[in-house]
């Protein structure tokens, strides 16, 4: 895993689980997370609402190899705002 902050913040995660900081002391900070292996990536808290919106959870990226998302906090929780699992067609 690979974990990115836009303030430059960079780290290589040997596990699945990532405890990402209080989003209530870093709103609007992005966070950027890229799989580089088909395992799973959860938050250590239930602070991340999925793309589709709805109830926080802890999960991040699925096992895909590949699969990267973009979460922004908003003061209360981490919200997904970019998700590619590598499996999808993307057109633009």
């Amino acid at each position: 895993f690979f974990f990115q902050a836009e303030d430059g913040i960079r780290d290589k995660l040997v596990t699945g689980v990532q405890t990402c900081a209080l989003p209530i002391s870093n709103t609007g900070r992005v966070l950027n997370f890229q799989n580089y292996q088909a395992q799973t990536l959860v938050s250590a808290s239930s602070n991340v609402v999925p793309l589709a919106g709805g109830a926080a959870t802890t999960a991040i990226l699925q096992a895909v190899a590949g699969a990267n998302a973009t979460l922004v906090s908003n003061g209360t929780n981490w919200i997904m705002t970019k998700y590619d699992s590598n499996n999808s067609l993307e057109l633009e």
